[in-house]
């Protein structure tokens, strides 16, 4: 929830770079795409967890599904964010090369966000600067601030589905492809 607030205003902390700072770029973007500019305010405006893993822990759309429906009902007016825990599997995560996270509408009408920890599960695809990347040159790696690889991983994670979903939730933009 820390990240999250942190993006509509700096609390006054005078650390450089701010959360802030990055997430006015963001909001440049629609600037940039001719469309009316303004504040894209993000904030929580409900928690809910699932500590026995009642849709089981290999989830597959449907079982996210559910879940999103469980959670928001019928509500379409907040982005629906899903974080896994790291014994929890999704279809489709990891399987791809750089799959770390899914956006996209739920219904056709609800924005969501699945998170997959990767700690125990493709931790080079999805969990770099925290630990090795399977691909690139092979540098140092990054000591987590919250000295949790998975979770550390996974606020990096969260934060570019964020900005997929609030940019490009159609998918409709321009997609370089993945690099070798």
């Amino acid at each position: 929830m820390t990240f999250i607030n942190s993006l509509n205003h700096d609390e006054g902390l005078n650390l450089q770079p701010q959360a802030s700072s990055w997430w006015d770029m963001v909001e440049s973007y629609q600037l940039a795409a001719g469309k009316k500019g303004g504040a894209i305010v993000v904030k929580v405006m409900k928690t809910m967890g699932d500590v026995d893993c009642s849709a089981g822990k290999n989830l597959t759309v449907d079982n996210v599904l559910s879940i999103f429906e469980k959670a928001v009902g019928k509500d379409v007016d907040m982005i629906s964010v899903l974080f896994m825990a790291r014994d929890v599997v999704v279809q489709g995560l990891c399987s791809t090369i750089g799959k770390c996270s899914e956006h996209g509408l739920y219904g056709g009408k609800q924005s969501t966000i699945v998170v997959r920890n990767s700690e125990s599960k493709c931790p080079g695809e999805c969990a770099w600067p925290f630990h090795k990347t399977n691909h690139g040159p092979q540098g140092m790696t990054l000591q987590p601030p919250n000295n949790n690889v998975g979770e550390d991983a996974m606020a990096i994670v969260f934060a570019s589905s964020l900005v997929d979903l609030v940019t490009n939730l159609f998918f409709t933009g321009f997609y370089q492809g993945l690099t070798t």
